[in-house]
């Protein structure tokens, strides 16, 4: 069973004779020690009763503090156990609960571009640089942005950079690309139970309309069928296939290792979704060629 108990450290006195107070920590029969930040001389320390005698300076207020971090622990160590049970419970557990229940002790929170550098590192290679041309952006703006928590990036933050991109990047769609990298960290963050802090409920990201680029039949007929010098050719057949395999991306393109039955199979190379394709007569011919 664990057990939490002051241990009065008397090993390594202070300059001033005060020893170093700490939490005893023990589980399956592992122990650790936490310290409280708090020192006593060995004198005025009641062992028996963990607390610090009554003659001792400021005895009732470092008391009540002693207290309140008995009380912290053992609800830290009772939310553990009954999460996981005494016996699921590792020692790592028990210990990590109580240490983060301790004031001085809590996990330093991360910030916003340490976990964006994380979240970045995940991502493939083309889209991890669109991550890092937004923390450009963002340390143009803010050159103290690697300092910054999560709280800390409010819906005013967000408007002011937003504002600061567009001096030079006039196109909302263009910006939207950074604000949306931003809005998937926090999300990231918000799923890893990291904050719950969420600018993006009030601050939304707008797009604005494109006009229709579309190309009519007879221009693909005219384009399919352009005369160009024979090194230019391949060139032509690669525009034909992507059109003719429903837009396939030029890396999946590339990446094709045969037909089978009529089909072309792969698995995108950016979002590893699974695409079967029937092969059309006018694109097997290229494929034959």
């Amino acid at each position: 069973m664990a057990t939490i108990n002051f241990y009065l450290d008397s090993r390594s006195p202070k300059s001033d004779g005060t020893c170093p107070l700490k939490f005893s920590v023990t589980h399956k029969g592992k122990r650790r020690y936490l310290s409280l930040g708090v020192s006593v001389r060995l004198e005025h320390w009641d062992e028996a009763r963990g607390c610090v005698q009554p003659k001792a300076p400021l005895s009732a207020k470092v008391n009540r503090l002693l207290c309140r971090y008995r009380l912290d622990a053992d609800e830290a160590l009772l939310d553990v156990i009954a999460d996981k049970g005494a016996a699921g419970a590792s020692f790592e557990d028990v210990f990590n609960a109580v240490r983060y229940a301790v004031p001085g002790e809590a996990p330093r929170k991360a910030t916003f571009v340490e976990r964006l550098n994380a979240f970045a590192a995940l991502k493939k290679v083309g889209t991890k640089q669109l991550y890092m041309q937004t923390l450009s952006r963002m340390r143009a703006f803010c050159p103290g942005v690697e300092s910054l928590h999560f709280e800390d990036l409010t819906v005013e933050w967000l408007t002011r950079f937003d504002a600061f991109m567009a001096m030079t990047a006039p196109s909302r769609n263009a910006r939207n690309i950074h604000l949306r990298n931003i809005r998937a960290v926090f999300n990231d963050a918000v799923a890893a139970e990291l904050t719950s802090f969420y600018p993006f409920r009030r601050f939304k990201i707008r797009a604005v309309a494109t006009p229709k680029r579309s190309l009519s039949v007879e221009q693909l007929r005219m384009l399919f069928d352009y005369p160009v010098e024979d090194y230019a050719v391949k060139y032509v057949d690669i525009f034909k296939l992507m059109f003719m395999l429903c837009g396939i991306n030029a890396v999946d393109l590339f990446g094709l290792q045969r037909v089978v039955d009529g089909r072309v199979e792969y698995y995108r190379a950016k979002t590893g979704r699974f695409y079967s394709l029937k092969v059309e007569p006018e694109a097997m011919e290229i494929f034959d060629r």
